[in-house]
């Protein structure tokens, strides 16, 4: 049986509390400072803090009258009051997240639960003597981050935070691949809980001429023309949220960890290893990503007559045009008939979608 015993106190304690101060910093403006006296992981995944944190006084104040509403504000600098005592479930778990990606990211570790309410808050006074090394202290911060425009340099730890950020926003994604040119054409969905958060394109070459037959080379013989990936603006603001840092470094962490990750499954699909990112781009004017729609299994009563119908009704083919092509690709109707079933599904949930949630006119990107 596993015994529940502390591995490796304080293991990667500075680097921790570095990155973690510019987390909070950038993500609270109550927040000044935090000093950490204490860092225990044991064999459970079950992470510990113990040490400082230093707040607003005035949000201070605020925060204890809401939990504390019939009893005097103490002095936080003078008598002994946790971070747990003024603050409710969802900041709590909103820091609790915000320490688990830092912890992942220097540490390379998973924390299970996460206990930090017994950190002792301070409060942050300028005009208080007795706090004249903390001020000094904060004014150097605020003149450095003035300097670095608040972003840090980058550096391993922080790297690693915001690849772990990232593991943990692609896990259980399901990759939807659509073939939209025969042979040269490629997009591979990304779906999380029944909605597209990346969408990755994939163009080969094609020797087909305007007018004659097709190229119908297969895809290991052609060369690869571009590879771009499609990510929404609403991971991009969940990210800045989470961590200080410029965009254009982001989208480069980003890409850095698709090539290394997800790009490695792209390519078992096409049977080579040559495929590399050419930009990373986030869309414009659309918030969040498309729900998803998985790929449609043919009924089994359907005749062939009716697939043409279909396909007729929702295209310029004649009957003369799918003959045509079903003779020099056998199951090319069906293959058509599927590729308009699943457009129009497509096309009919997320009208509803658009309808029952409808989305400003995002023009930050």
């Amino acid at each position: 049986m596993k015994s529940n015993t502390t591995e490796d106190e304080g293991y990667k304690l500075e680097e921790f509390e570095s990155l973690l101060n510019s987390v909070l910093s950038q993500s609270y403006d109550w927040f000044h400072d935090i000093l950490i006296n204490k860092l225990e992981y044991n064999s459970y995944s079950n992470l510990r803090i113990e040490g400082d944190i230093l707040v607003d006084g005035n949000w201070f104040y605020n925060q204890y009258k809401e939990y504390h509403y019939f009893s005097n504000v103490p002095d936080p600098n003078l008598e002994k009051v946790f971070i747990g005592d003024i603050i409710g479930k969802l900041l709590a778990d909103e820091i609790r997240n915000k320490i688990r990606l830092v912890y992942g990211g220097v540490t390379q570790r998973v924390a299970n639960i996460i206990s930090f309410n017994t950190l002792y808050v301070s409060v942050f006074e300028e005009d208080d003597q007795s706090n004249e090394d903390t001020l000094k202290e904060s004014i150097k911060k605020i003149l450095r981050e003035e300097i670095t425009k608040k972003f840090p340099k980058p550096n391993e730890s922080f790297n690693n935070s915001v690849y772990s950020w990232l593991n943990y926003y692609f896990q259980g994604s399901q990759i939807y691949k659509e073939e939209y040119w025969k042979y040269h054409g490629f997009s591979f969905k990304f779906c999380k809980n029944g909605r597209e958060i990346a969408d990755l394109r994939v163009e080969l070459d094609d020797k087909s001429p305007d007018w004659g037959p097709s190229d119908k080379r297969p895809t290991s013989e052609r060369s690869v023309k571009e590879v771009m990936l499609y990510i929404y603006p609403i991971m991009v603001d969940l990210m800045m949220n989470v961590f200080p840092i410029r965009k254009n470094y982001l989208l480069y962490l980003i890409e850095e960890w698709f090539e290394d990750t997800k790009l490695n499954e792209i390519q078992q699909e096409f049977h080579r290893n040559d495929l590399s990112l050419d930009y990373v781009s986030v869309f414009e004017h659309r918030k969040k990503g498309d729900i998803c729609v998985p790929p449609i299994s043919k009924p089994e009563d359907i005749t062939m007559e009716e697939m043409m119908d279909y396909i007729k009704k929702n295209s310029l083919f004649s009957y003369k045009d799918m003959e045509e092509y079903e003779e020099e690709e056998p199951g090319w109707i069906e293959n058509m008939y599927l590729s308009y079933l699943h457009s129009k599904e497509k096309e009919r949930v997320n009208q509803e979608d658009r309808e029952n949630n409808p989305e400003p006119f995002n023009d930050g990107y």
